[in-house]
């Protein structure tokens, strides 16, 4: 009797087949469920990771721990972490604010603030204030509208000038605000004040006025004080004009005649002075117009008699 051999195999050949198609289906499904449940957590410095896992079919998650940085962990089971960071920074606000006196003036508003790094905050800025997101979230609309109350307190001009008043109470307000949340404000700091062009010519001109005042006082102060100098050097040429003529006497001028006498002596040229005397045997000197005693008016001597 004849056998169909050639069925018989043909037959164990496709259930080979099959089973073979299954098992590589069956790897290719564990290779896939593997990829996408096998994952790494990498944590950068200056930073802290609130770590959780994700199931791999239900929706949901699970907090695990905190991780600060830098941090690496290897392959994981559906472990991810998201990266909080907790250095300082500086946040720069840009302001145009109606002053009191009604002044449109601008200026930036910087703010340095941080996220504290302890597990506990981490996990609150993760799960209640957005994450890395938390400025814009949370501070950034707070700190406009304290900046703008703050500012719209002022005129224009003490604006500038008590900027860090402002600063100040800014600084103090967002504190405040920040007192029961994870963060830290560092300080607050109220930029250079600037005013529209026509109010900055408008400051210029006045600065420009107020100067050439300034230079005139001081030129003025200058011509009363070379005025002074001049009154005092007059009123000391007066009084040595008053001094000469008080002690030009008859005397006096007899003793510079005798000087000049002893000069003209003493010189190497002949020369030959006929000197008269008076009385008293010294240089005669005439007075043409006698003083009355005390200074008074002149008195007239009496000619004597051949």
């Amino acid at each position: 009797m004849a056998v169909d051999v050639s069925g018989k195999k043909g037959g164990w050949s496709g259930k080979g087949a099959v089973v073979v198609i299954g098992l590589v289906l069956a790897l290719i499904a564990v290779w896939v469920v593997a990829a996408a449940g096998i994952t790494s957590v990498t944590v950068e410095p200056g930073h802290v990771g609130y770590v959780y896992s994700k199931p791999l079919i239900l929706s949901g998650g699970r907090f695990l721990e905190t991780l600060p940085g830098p941090a690496r962990w290897g392959l994981c089971w559906r472990k991810y972490a998201q990266s909080v960071d907790v250095r300082q920074f500086t946040m720069d606000e840009h302001f145009e604010v109606l002053a009191k006196d009604d002044l449109m003036i601008r200026f930036n508003a910087h703010a340095m603030l941080s996220a504290k790094s302890d597990p506990l905050s981490v996990r609150e800025v993760v799960e209640k204030y957005w994450g890395g997101k938390w400025y814009e979230e949370f501070f950034k609309e707070r700190f406009r509208a304290r900046v703008y109350d703050a500012v719209r307190e002022h005129d224009s001009r003490s604006a500038k000038e008590k900027r860090a008043d402002i600063s100040k109470e800014v600084l103090e307000a967002m504190r405040a605000a920040c007192k029961e949340t994870p963060f830290v404000v560092h300080d607050v700091v109220i930029g250079n004040i600037t005013y529209p062009k026509m109010v900055q010519d408008a400051v210029e001109q006045k600065l420009a006025s107020q100067q050439e005042l300034e230079r005139s006082a001081v030129q003025v102060e200058i011509a009363k004080r070379q005025a002074l100098v001049k009154i005092e050097e007059a009123r000391g040429v007066a009084q040595a004009q008053e001094i000469i003529n008080n002690t030009l006497t008859t005397n006096y001028i007899r003793h510079e005649y005798v000087n000049a006498l002893m000069s003209c002596a003493r010189s190497p040229n002949t020369t030959i002075i006929y000197v008269p005397l008076g009385a008293d045997g010294l240089p005669f000197v005439l007075d043409p117009q006698p003083k009355a005693p005390g200074g008074g008016q002149p008195v007239s001597v009496p000619k004597e008699k051949p």
